[in-house]
C-alpha cells in the first residue's frame, strides 16, 4: 500500500518519470518503478541520477527480485552489476572468460573493487583481488581508491582491505583522506578502526582541512573528541575495548 505523502507525488512522477525513477528504486517502490518503465521501456536503458540505469540503481541497493524483473523487461545485468549483487560465480565466470573486464568501470567512474567495497562482501573482494583488481586503483572522477568506498555499514571490508596493503593515507585529488571522509559522514567505528592501523591524525586536506575540522563542522563530537584523545595519547586505541569497538 503506497503511503499518502507518494499519491500525492504520482501525477509529478508520471509527468516526469526519468527525474524520479532512481529516487522510486532506492525507496523500494518496486512496483512502481516497474509500472514507469512498462509505460515509458525506453528508460530501461536510460541514464537516471548519478549517471546509473535503472538496473544498476536497484542493484546497488540490492534488490535482487527488482533486477531478475527488470532483466526480463530487456536491461542488462553486465559485470558492475553483479558485482554489486555480491554474485560470486556469476563474477567469476564473467573474469574467466574475460579476463580483461578486471579494468572496467561503472558509469559514475568507479572500478570494479570500488563497488565490491561499498556492496559487496569481503569473498568478493578477494576474487577481484586475485583476478588482478587494482587495490589501489583510483575513480575516474573524485580519484579516490576502494577504501573510501567503505563504511561502518561494512567494516569487514575495510579492514580486509587494509590487511591486504591498502595505503590508508592514499588522498583524493582535493587531499582528503579515508580518514577525512570517515569523521565528516559520522564513521566512528571506521575512525577507530583507522587509529589502530596509526592513520596520520593531522593530515591535511588541500584546503588544510583536518579530519578533527570536519568532525567539528558535521556536528559529529564524538568522533571529534576520539581524534583529539587518540592525538593526545599515542596507546589510546590499543586495548580490547578499541578492537571489540571496531568490530
Amino acid at each position: 500500500m503506497r503511503s499518502s505523502t507518494l499519491e500525492r507525488w504520482l501525477p509529478d512522477i508520471w509527468a516526469a518519470p526519468e527525474r524520479w525513477l532512481a529516487a522510486i528504486i532506492s525507496s523500494g517502490e518496486s512496483e512502481l518503478a516497474l509500472d514507469l518503465l512498462r509505460a515509458h521501456p525506453h528508460l530501461i536503458h536510460a541514464r537516471l541520477s548519478g549517471n546509473r540505469t535503472a538496473l544498476l540503481q536497484a542493484a546497488y541497493c540490492g534488490k535482487q527480485e527488482l533486477v531478475a524483473q527488470l532483466v526480463e523487461l530487456g536491461a542488462k545485468l553486465d559485470l558492475i552489476g553483479t558485482v554489486a549483487l555480491d554474485r560470486l560465480e556469476e563474477v567469476e565466470t564473467m573474469l574467466r572468460d574475460n579476463p580483461e573486464w578486471i579494468r572496467k568501470h561503472s558509469s559514475e567512474g568507479l572500478g570494479v573493487l570500488h563497488v565490491a567495497s561499498r556492496h559487496a562482501s569481503v569473498a568478493m573482494l578477494s576474487l577481484l583481488l586475485t583476478a588482478g583488481a587494482g587495490i589501489d586503483t583510483r575513480d575516474n572522477k573524485a580519484g579516490v581508491t576502494p577504501l573510501f568506498m567503505v563504511g561502518d555499514q561494512n567494516l569487514a571490508n575495510a579492514e580486509f582491505l587494509i590487511q591486504r596493503g591498502a595505503d590508508i593515507e592514499a588522498r583524493s585529488k582535493d587531499g582528503f583522506t579515508v580518514l577525512h571522509r570517515a569523521a565528516t559522514y559520522g564513521q566512528r567505528n571506521l575512525v577507530e578502526l583507522l587509529l589502530l592501523y596509526r592513520v596520520q591524525i593531522d593530515a591535511q586536506t588541500r584546503a588544510r582541512q583536518t579530519a578533527w575540522a570536519f568532525a567539528v563542522k558535521s556536528k559529529n563530537f564524538l568522533i571529534a573528541d576520539l581524534l583529539s584523545s587518540a592525538k593526545t595519547s599515542p596507546n589510546y586505541l590499543t586495548g580490547s575495548a578499541a578492537l571489540g569497538g571496531a568490530k
